[in-house]
Parts: C-alpha cells; structure tokens; sequence
C-alpha cells in the first residue's frame, strides 16, 4: 500500500486500519505529499517505480 502522511481523502491512521486488515504478503510504504495527484508525472513515475522495484524485490518480477 502506498500512502501519504498529508492524505486529506485518506487520512493516516484510516490508511493504518486498511493496511492492517488486509492480507499477506503487504507492504505499507508512506510518501510525504497530499492526496495522490494523477496529474503529477514526476510523482507518478516514482510511484510506479517504487512498486516495481518492490515487486522485483520480492520475487513477482524478474530483475532488470
């Protein structure tokens, strides 16, 4: 789960609950922004980057 310590739509400790009910495997990785702004493409690039190195890292995608 990706999730901001500013979300004023999802505030942190709702993101907390959500994370801690959800199922295994889970990862909570926190970004200091706002509400993910889908017009950001600066933002958006390291998302997407971040969870690919995440899911390279446990072993859901092949290395580089």
């Amino acid at each position: 789960m990706i999730n901001s310590r500013q979300d004023e739509l999802v505030p942190p400790p709702l993101a907390t609950a959500l994370y801690e009910r959800a199922r295994d495997p889970k990862k909570l990785i926190w970004y200091e922004t706002g509400h993910m702004d889908l017009f950001d493409p600066e933002l958006i690039r390291r998302l997407t980057g971040q969870v690919l190195e995440e899911l390279r890292t446990a072993g859901y995608l092949p290395p580089r």
